[in-house]
């Protein structure tokens, strides 16, 4: 797989034009999303663009003079163009394969994957890559930078919110979701279908990560939610622009009885769609 194209390149010629570290909230821009479909290459560009405004560009440029990569951006851009993911119970790397199903491979093969990428990176873009980042400490930092950028605990838990985020979430212009909404809708689908669940503490990190795969979108803390009966609002952690699929009718919200807007579903209309 030739991680020179598109992906894996387009943040290192987009460095001299970003700037700053990573963004901690989501209400930075997100890209917008093509009504028609979307190529290949064009997905890549999104990708690269919503990594980047989130983890901060590809190459830092330290006050002594010296430039590093930045291991969060790059770990979630070659992981995505190497088909990488980290199964933490197996403890080893997952690699998608032609009939995209996902198979185990070595450490040693991942490492080597991960050099000759970045040296193909290099010899396309000399003039903005630090060489120095070459070296085999940097790349098994890199890869070990990987496992925290696409860690899933398990392939049945993985596949199951996979699934609910791609079946009963969608798009919405003006939507947003609690997390705590999402995560009882989450629940129950994954209840009545009898699929693996992630635990609660769990779910806020592996939601923003399937959310920003299918998405390309980052949570946010300023989701407005009125407090039990009255009329005040306070400030919740959620995904603006989304929105459940299906009939929007009062399901409630564990621990938030008062929650109006698109937390709003029939839970049951995901779990069992016509």
């Amino acid at each position: 797989m030739d991680v020179t194209s598109s992906t894996a390149t387009i943040g290192l010629v987009q460095n001299k034009a970003e700037s700053g570290g990573p963004v901690g909230s989501s209400d930075s821009p997100a890209p917008v999303q093509p009504a028609g479909p979307v190529s290949t290459a064009d997905r890549d560009k999104q990708f690269v663009a919503a990594t980047v405004a989130a983890f901060g560009p590809t190459v830092r440029h330290m006050p002594s003079g010296k430039s590093e990569l930045n291991l969060a951006t790059m770990s979630h851009i070659l992981a995505r163009r190497l088909g990488l993911v980290y199964d933490m119970a197996a403890r080893e790397f997952l690699q998608q394969r032609p009939d995209l199903a996902y198979r185990p491979v070595s450490m040693e093969l991942v490492i080597n994957q991960v050099a000759v990428s970045l040296q193909k990176i290099a010899a396309c873009h000399p003039e903005c890559f630090p060489t120095r980042e070459l070296c085999p400490c940097r790349v098994k930092a890199l890869v070990n930078a990987m496992k925290v950028a696409v860690v899933r605990i398990g392939p049945d838990a993985h596949d199951a919110l996979l699934r609910f985020v791609n079946e009963g979430l969608c798009l919405k212009p003006g939507g947003n979701l609690t997390s705590s909404e999402i995560y009882t809708a989450y629940a129950r689908f994954a209840n009545m279908h009898k699929l693996q669940i992630y635990p609660r503490q769990a779910f806020g990190r592996e939601l923003a990560r399937t959310v920003f795969k299918v998405f390309l979108k980052t949570p946010s803390n300023s989701i407005l939610r009125p407090v039990g009966g009255t009329n005040r609002l306070t400030s919740r952690h959620g995904y603006k622009g989304l929105a459940f699929v299906g009939e929007l009718v009062n399901s409630g919200d564990a621990g938030d009885a008062g929650d109006t807007g698109d937390g709003k579903i029939a839970s049951e209309a995901l779990a069992n769609p016509s």
